[in-house]
């Protein structure tokens, strides 16, 4: 996450009506609560777990910070796959606020 407050009118995209911010410029965080199931689930003891990232934020991003502040879904998150609204999405999808997602790990 950036160090600074808002991004200044410079750094946002021109659409014709509200501004925009660009992708990659800090705006903010959020926070996304991702759902757990089986054996994730199993090794954290609760069914979710809710993950800071800054707005706009990729689900790449997401599994690296469910990752980092969750060591013990490190397994999980090498081989599991995220899914959005209930659809596996890949690595670039942006996540927004009220988006539900979920770490779906793959078994064996």
């Amino acid at each position: 996450m950036g160090s600074h407050g808002l991004v200044s009118p410079c750094c946002y995209e021109d659409t014709g009506g509200t501004p925009v911010p660009r992708r990659g410029e800090y705006t903010g965080s959020m926070e996304v609560t991702v759902l757990l199931f089986g054996p994730a689930a199993m090794a954290v003891g609760r069914e979710r777990v809710v993950v800071r990232v800054e707005s706009g934020a990729t689900c790449g991003e997401v599994l690296r910070a469910l990752g980092a502040g969750e060591p013990r879904l490190g397994p999980f998150v090498m081989s599991g796959r995220l899914a959005v609204n209930h659809a596996f999405v890949g690595a670039q999808r942006v996540v927004g606020e009220g988006d539900e997602v979920a770490l779906i790990a793959m078994v064996s």
